[in-house]
């Protein structure tokens, strides 16, 4: 008898067998691969809540910093006559980072205390010395020094002592 022709036909079965195996291997792949994907749908859905979430409460946290912030700079700038100070940058990123500059008033326009004119920095430093004397209700002398480049003082409680040029030979005490 020759076995030949049924050893290639079982050969065959074998090989087709191992096709189909390499299939359902391929298939159950596939289902595992659909399940994790299902599994990621529902994270990502759950992230996506959660960075909404986040998001909000960032805003809500930005509009109070920005209501904090302004609130103290009212407050702050509320006790002086003269002079205001910039106490927050604006950033590009609209975040905001803590500075103190003065700011005198020149001429209607507010500008900062190192660009200011010699009388506009020394009025802006009496508005501040008499802002710190009515909170601690001191008053102390005040020396004020180039007093010929100032035509106007703000009023004060505080003693004035002006030191400027003269042409005496002598000092002058008046």
């Amino acid at each position: 008898a020759d076995f030949s022709e049924i050893n290639i036909s079982i050969g065959g079965l074998q090989n087709q067998i191992n096709d189909l195996r390499i299939t359902l291997a391929g298939e159950s792949q596939i289902n595992t691969i659909d399940a994790r994907i299902k599994e990621l749908q529902q994270l990502e859905g759950k992230m996506a809540q959660e960075l909404a979430d986040l998001e909000n409460s960032e805003f809500v946290l930005d509009a109070f910093n920005k209501e904090r912030i302004n609130t103290i700079v009212s407050n702050i700038n509320g006790k002086f006559e003269k002079t205001k100070f910039k106490l927050f940058e604006d950033q590009i990123n609209g975040g905001e980072v803590e500075c103190c500059e003065a700011l005198v008033n020149t001429n209607g326009s507010w500008v900062p205390f190192s660009n200011a004119n010699t009388a506009g920095q020394i009025n802006a430093g009496i508005d501040i010395i008499n802002t710190l004397c009515r909170h601690h209700d001191v008053y102390a002398p005040i020396f004020i020094d180039n007093r010929e480049s100032v035509n106007e003082l703000i009023p004060t409680l505080s003693q004035i002592v002006n030191l400027k040029v003269t042409l005496d030979k002598q000092l002058t005490v008046i």
